[in-house]
């Protein structure tokens, strides 16, 4: 609390890091990864930066990112993962019988 408060001398830093800290603690109690959420948060703002200069460049369009390259990567992508999917259903794959299998 006191290297927190020393860098603007705020009471309200100190209450922004109760309140993430509880934040952290409700959301770890509740099983959610940190490490993706760290990473959304410091590569957020870069993300927005980055794109808001190229969509004015095409008139606020977002169709300049559904080119069709990019689509048939994705789409192919996409369908893989729904055919994988697929197949583990239909022949009853779970979780539980991978670990059990792992382990023997």
């Amino acid at each position: 609390m006191i290297g927190v408060y020393s860098v603007a001398f705020s009471a309200a830093d100190i209450w922004l890091m109760v309140i993430s800290g509880g934040a952290g603690y409700v959301l770890r109690k509740f099983g959610y990864e940190m490490a993706p959420l760290l990473l959304a948060f410091v590569l957020g703002d870069r993300l927005e930066e980055n794109l808001r200069p190229r969509t004015h460049h095409v008139g606020g369009s977002y169709a300049t990112f559904a080119d069709r390259a990019s689509l048939i990567v994705l789409t192919s992508v996409l369908g893989l993962l729904l055919g994988v999917q697929a197949l583990a259903w239909v022949f009853g794959y779970r979780k539980s019988v991978a670990d059990e299998a792992e382990g023997a």
